[in-house]
């Protein structure tokens, strides 16, 4: 949904909104970007918004050589998604709006630990894989966390 009217209408009475907007595929797009735009023209500036990005967006300076491969991998197989988040953030950081992009790594369905590692600013290394009930135990305990606002922040199990 890329409407921002038709969005007004839906989110009218809510001041928080997290987005999990994505492709269902690897190929050009930019339903991050757009659907993003959408959302944030349909809230009030007062609003909350935390969208779902990908930790392998940005390789934590302090990563080793393996993982900075295996980064520069991701990427190329990744490179449109990651094109369009990139987008997506970089739109969101010229906007007023107090919003977090939340970047966890690979997703499973394990069980959450319910000890969610976490790096503020998304520059440390966490581990690989981050169970959705941990992602989601995350989200909603920290929406009204100032520490993460206006901020990418990595998260993994």
């Amino acid at each position: 949904m890329t409407d921002p009217i038709s969005l007004r209408d839906a989110l009218t009475g809510h001041d928080t909104v997290i987005s999990a907007l994505g492709p269902s595929g690897r190929g050009p797009t930019t339903v991050y970007s757009q659907g993003t735009a959408a959302i944030v023209a349909a809230l009030p500036p007062s609003a909350r918004l935390v969208v779902i990005s990908s930790a392998g967006l940005a390789v934590p300076p302090g990563a080793g050589p393996v993982a900075r491969l295996l980064g520069r991998v991701l990427h190329h197989v990744m490179r449109h998604p990651y094109a369009d988040m990139a987008r997506m953030e970089q739109a969101l950081a010229r906007t007023r709006l107090n919003w977090t992009a939340v970047r966890p790594t690979g997703l499973t369905d394990r069980p959450g630990t319910g000890r969610p590692r976490v790096s503020i600013g998304a520059t440390e290394r966490l581990g690989a894989r981050t169970s959705r009930a941990d992602l989601a135990a995350f989200i909603v305990g920290h929406l009204d966390d100032p520490r993460t606002c206006r901020l990418p922040v990595a998260v993994s199990s």
